[in-house]
């Protein structure tokens, strides 16, 4: 397609450069999990992790935001996005 309508958002286009950062975020995200499965302190590790990576990727994008500015923004994302990762891990465990 030549563009797409987001759930909440708007219309995007470049779709192919879209999908591919989207495939490269999953898998920059599930390497961040297993890295850090099997810690005791899993859950605040990817936490952390996931912020360094939401910030660097905000950085390539442009943003303007400094690291702490893009936590804040992101915090109930990277919340959500951890606990899927933890599900995640533990269903790969079984």
């Amino acid at each position: 397609p030549q563009a797409m309508y987001l759930t909440h958002y708007d219309r995007v286009e470049d779709v192919e450069r879209l999908g591919e950062d989207l495939h490269e975020q999953i898998d920059l995200m599930t390497q961040i999990a297993r890295d850090r499965h099997g810690r005791p302190d899993r859950h605040a590790a990817i936490v952390h992790a996931l912020g360094e990576l939401y910030t660097s990727r905000a950085r390539k994008h442009g943003a303007p935001l400094d690291a702490a500015q893009v936590r804040k923004l992101l915090a109930n994302d990277i919340e959500l996005n951890e606990q899927g990762l933890e599900v995640w891990l533990d269903r790969r465990a079984k």
